[in-house]
């Protein structure tokens, strides 16, 4: 699981999930996953929330379906242990929930991806184009982050319907 941090935190969260779905989901199953599939969450909503715009962050959870991606592409038996957890482990699922977070707590300032990838989604730049006024969607103030910090752990709470404090 370590080397799996260290090397998912050279990859965007997208990357990160996808790599899990594709190929370990599948081998070595949910239960060993689920803290890093939660942290990558965690990092994408964090980014996207000081980097990303409005339509950005819809076309991050909506298109991409980011809080599922790992499930979707992981397939049917992945979806299966998911539903498992929910349902007859919910005590487990909340510590595997908190062990990804305390992973991306740790990371979430980390300098090795390009946090500022959800700059890439969203139609403002495109809009903003087409009037001939082109201006990249100015990030959150980084005096807001810790608050940006707090919603993330709130939305990775109501996803997996896990109390989190948020204080």
């Amino acid at each position: 699981l370590e080397f799996r941090r260290v090397l998912f935190r050279s990859r965007t969260p997208l990357e990160c999930l996808e790599l899990t779905g594709v190929f370990y989901l599948p081998q070595d199953g949910l239960e060993k996953c689920l803290p890093v599939i939660v942290m990558c969450c965690a990092l994408g909503w964090y980014d996207a929330l000081r980097f990303g715009s409005e339509s950005g962050r819809a076309e991050i959870v909506n298109n991409e379906r980011m809080f599922a991606s790992a499930y979707i592409i992981g397939g049917d038996q992945a979806k299966k242990q998911l539903v498992e957890l929910f349902e007859h482990k919910q005590k487990r699922l909340a510590e595997l929930v908190q062990q990804g977070l305390a992973f991306a707590e740790k990371n979430r300032d980390a300098s090795r991806y390009d946090h500022q990838w959800p700059t890439a989604y969203g139609m403002e730049r495109m809009m903003e184009g087409l009037r001939g006024k082109a201006q990249p969607i100015p990030p959150l103030a980084r005096e807001k982050w810790d608050e940006a910090w707090q919603e993330t752990r709130k939305r990775i709470g109501d996803y997996y319907h896990v109390a989190i404090d948020t204080k």
